[in-house]
């Protein structure tokens, strides 16, 4: 006499091969999350009018990340 704890073996092969696709899943996730992107290459001058630069007075460069709401105010002309 079957009772309701005991699993059909449809049933347990349905389940066994939903934890395989699962995991199969989750290994191919994780090896493409764990694969680098192709090395950027950097160039080896910088273009030309970028910075101009006068040779008797110094130059200041100013590095700002683009979401940062106070590059406008530091934007000015520096005169010495």
């Amino acid at each position: 006499m079957a009772t309701d704890r005991d699993a059909s073996p449809g049933l347990l092969a349905a389940a066994l091969l939903w934890l395989m696709i699962v995991v199969v899943g989750m290994a191919t996730l994780w090896g493409y999350a764990s694969t680098p992107d192709p090395a950027a290459k950097a160039g080896t001058t910088r273009p030309s009018g970028a910075f101009a630069r006068d040779a008797r007075r110094p130059t200041l460069l100013m590095f700002l990340h683009p979401a940062v709401p106070v590059r406008e105010p530091v934007s000015v002309n520096w005169r010495v």
